[in-house]
Parts: structure tokens; sequence; C-alpha cells
């Protein structure tokens, strides 16, 4: 029934630009070049009173970004860094990395971001850091979590991996908190196949990030896959405004379903990155009808609509866990269920891809007839 966009996109021009580089060298000219393209856009997609100058050091990856930010900081053993339960594993993952205690926060019920109140009652006096992650590419309250990190003199560490382009009352997602991490990996909506970006505004911290480049091999971006950025990066633009106006269509035309219902559109948001299209199942409405989310998924799967039901949360994954991270960490992490967590994972949460987003509004309306279909088929 649906022939999904294709994802990812290569053109001839990234061919082209790719084919400039020279994969000998390290943090070469087309490094540099990027690293400009972005802090641009960045700095004009929207921003109208930018901080201040913004910079950018494209990594291997989006967890090196993670790790390389936490050890720029001075993170080690004994340290606490709070996170959100519901995100992917690589947030925790760099935590242990430096042998710090991952502390897991609870999400709000209606965003699926970092609660601003469960993390606040998180803070202790061993807090050195806190990550706040933009789940599906939409921002979470910057406005709120940079206040608690000031209020408490912590280091804010935004994980856009999912949310490169996103705008909060105007400005660039990569000019809140400290800094910045953003992910280049084949299924996000800038990407080279592997790599990631650290943006931030303070130059002293800059040199630091840039010290750790230059001494542990391997942790800056090739000139090749900088160079396909570089090209991705001119097509973004008009893909962010097709994902945004498909999530929008979408949102309008279910937001009086009977099965689903959108996530909270925070007006703060400017523009939503749309990485992921997320929807919270109406699951006592199914409970009621003696169904769950799993018949949905699995109905919807048969009717050719491939939704998922998302992230597990991190307490409950055998490698958070296992004996062998509570020795990494030096201790063993909290893993009491957290209840806004928990419906999201286990009851509510709802995922569609985001090159779904890519598709034309005929295609959106065979989805729409799927979830119609669906809602006949569970209600009558």
């Amino acid at each position: 029934m649906f022939s999904p966009p294709k994802w990812p996109r290569m053109t001839d021009e990234d061919l082209a630009m790719m084919r400039k580089a020279d994969p000998a060298l390290r943090q070469g000219p087309m490094y540099h070049q990027f690293s400009e393209a972005f802090a641009a856009f960045c700095d004009t997609s929207g921003q109208e009173n930018p901080k201040e100058k913004l910079y950018v050091l494209p990594v291997a990856n989006g967890t090196v970004s993670l790790e390389l930010i936490l050890k720029a900081l001075g993170i080690q053993r004994g340290d606490e860094v709070i996170l959100p339960a519901y995100t992917f594993v690589a947030t925790l993952s760099s935590i242990a990395y430096t042998g710090a205690l991952p502390v897991l926060a609870d999400i709000e019920p209606d965003t699926y971001n970092l609660s601003p109140e469960d993390c606040q009652r998180k803070i202790t006096p061993r807090t050195k850091a806190i990550v706040a992650v933009a789940v599906a590419g939409r921002p979470f309250d910057l406005d709120a979590m940079e206040e608690i990190a000031k209020r408490h003199h912590l280091p804010l560490i935004v994980d856009a991996a999912q949310a490169v382009g996103a705008l909060w009352q105007g400005r660039s997602i990569a000019s809140y908190g400290l800094c910045a991490s953003f992910s280049c990996q084949n299924t996000k909506n800038l990407t080279c196949g592997e790599g990631g970006i650290i943006t931030t505004a303070d130059g002293a911290f800059y040199e630091k990030l840039s010290a750790l480049l230059k001494e542990e091999p391997g942790t800056a971006l090739g000139e090749v896959s900088c160079a396909l950025l570089l090209s991705q990066l001119r097509s973004l633009p008009e893909q962010m405004e097709q994902r945004a106006h498909a999530s929008s269509y979408l949102n309008h035309h279910l937001k009086d379903s009977r099965l689903v219902q959108p996530l909270f559109q925070d007006p703060r948001i400017t523009l939503d990155a749309c990485h992921l299209y997320v929807l919270r199942t109406r699951y006592r409405e199914l409970a009621e009808a003696g169904f769950s989310r799993a018949d949905l998924i699995r109905e919807a799967s048969a009717l050719g609509l491939p939704l998922s039901g998302g992230y597990q949360p991190l307490y409950d994954l055998p490698s958070v866990r296992s004996e062998r991270t509570t020795r990494l960490v030096g201790g063993q992490i909290d893993l009491t269920p957290l209840p806004n967590c928990r419906i999201a994972s286990y009851e509510e949460g709802l995922w569609l891809e985001q090159f779904w987003l890519l598709a034309e509004d005929r295609e959106l309306d065979e989805i729409l007839v799927v979830f119609a279909q669906l809602e006949r088929r569970f209600f009558g």
C-alpha cells in the first residue's frame, strides 16, 4: 500500500563534493568549511539575537561528542550526571565512559522530554552536570532547564542528537546550555552515515575540546564525511519545511482521534526538527474496548504502516542493569521505575520514522486512512 520516501538521499552534488575531499587530511579544508557553514546555519535559521560567536567541532559520531564534552568538563568517578530515562542508551553510556554515576530522571507526560521538576529533585552535592535530550527532535523546556542549571551552577549539556535545525523561541538549539551535541548517523535528518557535531559559545570550553581532538586520533570527523555534510546541509532547510508541514498536517487530522493524540505543541518551539513523528496512544480507551497498544501496532503493520513503541526505559535495559556497568560507574544506578517513562515506553508512545514526513500529502492521507480503519476496528 505504501511507498515511503527513500532515506538517506544521495545526489550528484553530494558525490561531487565528496570527490573534492582529501581523505588523507585531518581537520583540513572541508572540516573548516563545514564548521563555518554549520555555525552560519545555526545563527541565521530564525535566531534574532545570537548570544555570541558559535564554535563548531565536527566529530566521529554523536556518542563521541558526548564523551568529549564530559571529559572536557572533568567528569569522573564519584560524580553524578542527570539524564532522562527515556532516551537512546548512548546518552547513558557516554556518562558511564567517564566513570560517573548516571542519575535517571522522569519525563513530562505530554512531551516525553526531561521533566524539570524531577531533574531538580535528583540534584545532590555530587551532581556535576545535566544532560537534557531533545527527544524526536522536539526542544525540551530550555528556559526551565537553563534556569535550574544556572541556579545550581551546573553545566547544561543539550543532547540534540535528533534535533538539528530546531529552534526554541527563535534561537537555534545549538546556542543553549554550555554546549550542544548532534548526531549525523545514517537515520538522522543531517547525515554523513556516521558523524557528530559539538557546538558551544564558550571560547575557553572550545579550546579544551579542540585540545582533546588533537590528543585523541580518530575523534575528529574526516574530510570526506565533512564534505558530504556540507553538501547535505544545503538541502536541510527545505526538508525541515517538509517535515514540519507533514507533522502539522497529521496532527491536525488526528487531534480528534479516539485512538491517538499528538504530543503537546509548546508555543515556545519555533521549529521542531521532526526527527520522529510521535503520538500518544489513548491506551485507557483502548483498554476499555479490550485492546492495547500492542494490538494497534500489530494491526497497523498488517495494513502496511510500520509503527513502533519507541524507547524502553534505560533502567530496564540489560546493559544498564549489568554488573559490568555497576563496576564501571563505581556504584549501583538507581533502577527505580519512573511513572511517566513507564507509560510512554510500554503503554502510550507510538513512533513513525522521520522519512515518512517527507511524503506528499496524498501519501499522508493514506496514513490517515489506516488510522481511520483502525479506529473502526477497535471501536466499531
